[in-house]
């Protein structure tokens, strides 16, 4: 039986860093989106809220400090698992040299 090189295989293709970020920021805005807009019509329509008065609308800056909020909270957690994940793939490839 004849062993396989890995090296020749073919290796998936990493997504690109902006796609990544591109595709977390849009997913971020649209949770946040879905929080405070739609979330709080369905509870005014539900009368568990009381309307906003039109002068004072709250949930634009809502909708800004929960996008960075999400967006921020993504970045950490993935930069936090990227860095665990590095290290135990260094170890591994220290395995593998010896």
């Amino acid at each position: 039986m004849e062993s396989l090189d890995l090296d020749t295989l073919d290796q998936p293709r990493r997504p690109r860093t902006l796609t990544v970020l591109a595709m977390l920021g849009l997913f971020a805005l649209g949770l946040s989106y879905l929080a405070v807009y739609a979330g709080t019509r369905v509870l005014i329509q539900a009368d568990l809220m009381s309307p906003f008065p039109t002068d004072g609308d709250p949930r634009p800056r809502w909708l800004f400090w929960s996008f960075v909020g999400l967006l921020g909270s993504f970045l950490t957690i993935g930069g936090v698992l990227g860095l665990l994940g590095g290290r135990k793939l260094g170890g591994l490839e220290e395995c593998e040299r010896t």
